[in-house]
């Protein structure tokens, strides 16, 4: 599953649509930087498995309801991602990076390798 968010970087008010890839970690990291000044946008994820929950903090960016992001970026701490880029250009990107990965297996049981 992918759950996607919007931050607004706090130096130059850019929204970047982050997708983040839900996976089995109950935490790990999310390294972003802002599209347009270069500012460090990172923070962290918390997925609750036992009750179903996602938490997000991030530094020098609020999250907003806005939809209308300039940059998009895709995390996950399990899977390869899309690098960062404009918005635009990555609007078709609907595929998750788990079905992404999965597909590039020769046989059903080639993640046991």
């Amino acid at each position: 599953m992918v759950f996607n968010t919007f931050i607004r970087c706090q130096v130059c008010g850019s929204i970047t649509r982050v997708r983040l890839q839900v996976g089995w970690q109950e935490e790990h990291p999310i390294v972003v930087t802002c599209g347009k000044c270069g500012t460090s946008l990172s923070g962290y994820v918390k997925i609750r498995q036992e009750k179903p929950g996602l938490t997000f903090s991030f530094d020098n960016a609020d999250q907003v309801l806005d939809e209308n992001a300039d940059y998009m970026v895709e995390c996950s701490g399990e899977f390869p991602t899309v690098k960062q880029g404009d918005a635009v250009d990555l609007e078709g990107l609907v595929i998750t990076p788990f079905i992404r990965y999965i597909n590039c297996m020769e046989t059903d049981d080639s993640y046991e390798q």
